[in-house]
């Protein structure tokens, strides 16, 4: 962030390790961007769904074992999490609970999610896999072209 203008990095006593940060002007006008941002995760990017789908094409995998190891998975998640929530005081953590709260419905919606793959799995399975679509190879043509 320093090399990017955001912030300044000051060392008084010599120390390498020891300093202070402080923001610049431009980071403070970056980080006002990023408050005024919406926030909204990939959902297209989820690693058990890749799996799944390759499963599905390997004989030697069982794409409904696989949904019970991760359900098995998500059911564990979600009770250290709300174990860990129970221990907090909400008059002191209700920061925290909150952010616990959203946790555990993101896995409890993980969960009806495998729910309904698992009752459609079939269905799935008869389709014929998606193609990829074809990208160029090679060096993109020069702009001075």
């Amino acid at each position: 962030m320093v090399d990017s203008g955001l912030v300044t990095f000051s060392n008084a006593n010599g120390q390498q390790s020891k300093g202070e940060y402080a923001i610049t002007p431009t980071g403070h006008d970056e980080l006002m961007n990023w408050f005024r941002m919406s926030n909204i995760e990939e959902p297209h990017q989820d690693p058990f769904y890749l799996k799944l789908m390759l499963s599905l094409e390997l004989d030697e995998v069982d794409a409904s074992r696989l949904i019970v190891i991760q359900r098995a998975a998500l059911y564990q998640e979600l009770h250290r999490i709300t174990e860990q929530r129970q221990t907090l005081d909400p008059q002191n953590q209700l920061a925290q609970m909150l952010l616990m709260d959203k946790s555990a419905m993101h896995l409890e919606a993980d969960l009806r999610w495998l729910d309904m793959i698992e009752s459609r799995l079939d269905e799935v399975q008869r389709q014929p896999a998606p193609k990829p679509a074809m990208r160029p190879r090679g060096r993109p043509p020069s702009q001075n072209a």
